[in-house]
């Protein structure tokens, strides 16, 4: 869900999903592959777990890495692949983590907008992408901070003993959101609104609205 591009947000504002979507990795106690940061697991799944100076890799991940050559002999690096290598291609994957996202939904022929054909013939010709919901949805709560009230009065002169992010359920001191974007409030006194109002526009959405009649 995407905001107006107009609307400036307060600093009180709950951060938008995008903001969000930026997650960290759990710590593992042991060694992890340096091009899927995961561990060992299971080597019918994702190959012989490779160590070498410090340098820890799936053979898997090795062999269905994009842009990673095989310039050496089998004897020499991992299995002919170099560290060297190895390091540049983690390096610009860290760069390109959108089809490791929600990328799956979006997924579809360039030239036709193909959405379920498509999608089956990479898979054939190797190109998976996995089907799941971006990471930073799976968190717990991730969505609680869109369930949030924005509590602030924005009048120019706040006339709460309280404060501006104090107010009351009912009465003159009640606050009021724009009945717009809804990221601008007021008490009810603080702008002049009369004692049962239960409607206010703030002053950055009031003259969209009075054009639009």
């Amino acid at each position: 869900m995407r905001t107006i591009k107009e609307k400036k947000e307060h600093p009180r504002l709950r951060k938008t999903a995008r903001t969000k979507k930026v997650t960290h990795r759990k710590l593992s106690s042991g060694p992890v592959c340096l091009l899927c940061f995961q561990e060992p697991g299971d080597p019918e799944k994702l190959g012989e777990f490779l160590q070498k100076d410090n340098l820890c890799v799936h053979y898997f991940c090795l062999i269905l890495s994009s842009k990673l050559p095989q310039k050496g002999q089998p004897n020499r690096g991992l299995h002919g692949f170099m560290p060297e290598d190895i390091k540049k291609e983690a390096a610009r994957a860290s760069r390109k983590k959108y089809a490791h996202t929600s990328a799956k939904h979006f997924f579809k022929c360039p030239q036709c907008n193909n959405r379920e054909e498509f999608p089956q013939e990479m898979l054939r010709m190797g190109i998976h992408i996995p089907d799941r919901d971006a990471a930073w949805e799976l968190e717990p709560g991730a969505f609680s901070e869109l369930y949030q009230r924005y509590q602030h009065c924005d009048a120019p002169i706040c006339l709460y003993e309280q404060g501006r992010d104090s107010f009351e359920d009912e009465g003159r001191w009640r606050l009021i959101l724009c009945a717009t974007c809804g990221s601008h409030g007021t008490h009810r006194d603080c702008s002049s609104l009369r004692p049962n109002s239960k409607k206010w526009e703030c002053n950055e959405c009031l003259p969209a609205s009075t054009e639009g009649e």
